[in-house]
C-alpha cells in the first residue's frame, strides 16, 4: 500500500482520523509527514523486541490480558 496514488485519499484520511498514530522508525515518521502531509502527532516504537528480557516464564500462567498488533505492508 504504502504511497500507491490509488489508496492515498483513504490512507491520508485514515491517518488524519485516528487517535494514535505509531510508526516503527523515524524515517517512517517523516516520510509519512511528507508524503501525506498530515500535522498529527506520530510517535515512533521501534520494531524491536529483546527476546532475552521479554519471553514467557516457564511453570507460571499469566492471567493479564495481553494486547498484540503485527503487521506488513508490502508494497
Amino acid at each position: 500500500m504504502g504511497t500507491d496514488r490509488s489508496y492515498f485519499p483513504v490512507t491520508k484520511f485514515s491517518i488524519e482520523q485516528s487517535d494514535g498514530i505509531t510508526c516503527i522508525s523515524e524515517y517512517l515518521r517523516q516520510r509519512t509527514v511528507d508524503v501525506f502531509g498530515v500535522a498529527n502527532e506520530m510517535r515512533v516504537i521501534h520494531n524491536f523486541v529483546n527476546c532475552d528480557i521479554y519471553r514467557p516464564q516457564e511453570g507460571k500462567r499469566n492471567e493479564e490480558k495481553s494486547l498484540v498488533h503485527i503487521s506488513n505492508s508490502a508494497r
